[in-house]
């Protein structure tokens, strides 16, 4: 388990020893088979190792991540494409200067994440869709929905994933609530 005192600091305890993760900024922190994430001070994400008890800077700046027991981190880069990291090894998995790709979420096979296209002049004709990444290809899950339309799309919300499989929310004609699929 995480604990977190007053001045954020982090703690995992490891077969009763307890082990100083050091600073921690903010509410980022995920736990995935024996995998701890979380951001410190400088906004790096960090990952552990509990079985290992190593503790690795990722040099990578993100807070909109997501961690697999495998240790596989999904995160939002700065150029708002969608990245993985592991073992030391970043591969990125959209690209486009039109779209926004957010909020990843991955059980380390498929990395689903919502795409919000940019290409409008008037920001509220601005859609958001779901898509998902399958190690070789992206997969559309949802037609393009208003953003700004109560069925917008939120990770652990209206998609999730385990083990390969994902299940999500969505619209099956208009916008009269949504089904699970």
């Amino acid at each position: 388990y995480i604990s977190v005192t007053g001045v954020q600091t982090c703690a995992l305890p490891i077969y009763g020893i307890t082990a100083d993760l050091g600073e921690a900024s903010g509410s980022s922190f995920s736990s995935s088979g024996i995998y701890l994430a979380w951001n410190d001070q400088g906004d790096v994400i960090n990952i552990r190792d509990s079985i290992a008890g190593v503790t690795l800077p990722t040099q990578i700046r993100s807070y909109s991540w997501s961690l697999a027991d495998n240790g596989l981190i999904a995160y939002q880069g700065p150029d708002l494409n969608i990245y993985m990291y592991s073992s030391g090894q970043t591969t990125q998995i959209t690209s486009g200067s039109l779209y926004q790709n957010l909020n990843p979420l991955t059980d380390g096979i498929n990395t689903a994440f919502v795409v919000a296209d940019q290409s409008c002049q008037n920001c509220t004709d601005r859609t958001n869709s779901l898509w998902l990444h399958t190690g070789g290809a992206n997969i559309q899950l949802t037609q393009p929905i208003p953003a700004g339309n109560l069925t917008s799309i939120s990770p652990k919300t209206d998609y999730l994933l385990n083990r390969g499989w994902v299940a999500f929310t969505k619209s099956p004609g208009g916008y009269q609530g949504v089904q699970v699929w």
